[in-house]
């Protein structure tokens, strides 16, 4: 079978367009985020290659998969995974050294209660 348009996936039965995406336009290459953190982002630690949320939830939105998995092999700071849990991703993440393992772990465990 065969989907045509623009940010048009198929996943079993179903086809899930991106809000990203405004129809008859190209979507934009260049996504302007500032790196800077809210306050929440870095109340339990910092990373030194951390990145915003609102990075981190576009590409979701972009190319995830609501209900689907997504490995992070390198978690850091883990907003990739609070990302992964806000659009409904299931997470499985990896991180070597221990300070940013429990760093991780507090932010997911903080946004597991939040829910």
């Amino acid at each position: 079978r065969t989907i045509s348009g623009p940010m048009s996936w198929l996943w079993g039965n179903t086809l899930r367009r991106s809000q990203l995406k405004k129809p008859g336009k190209q979507m934009r290459s260049v996504w302007d985020i500032p790196n800077n953190k809210r306050p929440d982002e870095l109340a339990m630690g910092k990373h030194p290659t951390q990145k915003p949320l609102r990075l981190v939830e576009r590409l979701y939105e972009v190319a995830g998969i609501t209900g689907g998995e997504v490995l992070i092999p390198f978690a850091g700071s883990g907003s990739e995974m609070v990302g992964a849990l806000r659009f409904g991703m299931r997470p499985t993440g990896f991180e070597v050294d221990a300070d940013y393992y429990a760093l991780a772990t507090r932010r997911l465990d903080a946004e597991l209660a939040g829910r």
